[in-house]
């Protein structure tokens, strides 16, 4: 599989516009049978493998990740359970909207979306999922999935997300039906504020087959109409 570089060139842009919000709601647009579309709000996580552990970690320096990881895929925690993971089942195709009211600009970000779960359970739908990430992340040495869905797990909270499960143990640390989804981008669109246009990167592969590229163009959203009759 082609390799993406792990910080394109929309990402800085993007990461700014992330941290002007509290709180950075989203929509997600995904597709069911019949070919039905179904629109929810989530809350982003961050880049996955760039977030740091828990400032008072209860994980164990030999079972946490390597620092320095990076990527440009996106994530959320959610609950397996809920209808998106049974759509994404269906297709894997979505678009996520992020919009900006401060700065009165968005981010559309469309492409595929899959479910990370610990152990794996989710079949062949997630091991295409990881290989598609693993292909957007610059990994150090020693890196490993299940450690990366338990440092999340143990960031949620108690009152929110944990509060769905049964309290972990030591034989089972992240609960069964817990769940990443990750977006693995393919386009994203930049809405700029105030001049009618957009910038627009399309991820291109070399010739070679073997790397990846982000083609950026500037487009015009809206054509003014002439005053001419």
């Amino acid at each position: 599989m082609a390799q993406y570089p792990p910080n394109p060139a929309w990402k800085p842009a993007l990461a700014s516009s992330l941290s002007s919000q509290p709180v950075t709601f989203f929509q997600l647009a995904t597709v069911s049978a019949p070919l039905t579309p179904h629109c929810r709000t989530l809350t982003l996580s961050g880049f996955f493998g760039e977030m740091p552990y828990a400032a008072a970690t209860a994980i164990a320096a030999d079972q946490q990740n390597p620092p320095g990881a990076e990527s440009d895929i996106l994530y959320v925690a959610s609950d397996g359970r809920s209808q998106k993971f049974a759509e994404l089942e269906v297709s894997q195709a979505v678009e996520a909207v992020f919009f900006f009211p401060g700065l009165w600009s968005q981010f559309r970000i469309r492409g595929s979306a899959f479910p990370i779960s610990a152990g794996g359970r989710c079949g062949q739908l997630e091991q295409r999922g990881r290989s598609a990430v693993a292909a957007h992340m610059l990994l150090p040495e020693g890196w490993d999935w299940e450690k990366e869905v338990l440092k999340v797990w143990e960031r949620q909270d108690k009152t929110m997300i944990k509060s769905k499960y049964p309290v972990s143990t030591a034989e089972k640390p992240v609960p069964d039906d817990f769940r990443l989804l990750v977006i693995v981008p393919e386009e994203v669109q930049q809405l700029l504020p105030g001049d009618n246009k957009a910038l627009t990167w399309t991820a291109t592969t070399a010739v070679n087959g073997t790397a990846v590229d982000w083609v950026c163009i500037e487009d015009v959203l809206l054509h003014k109409r002439s005053s001419k009759l």
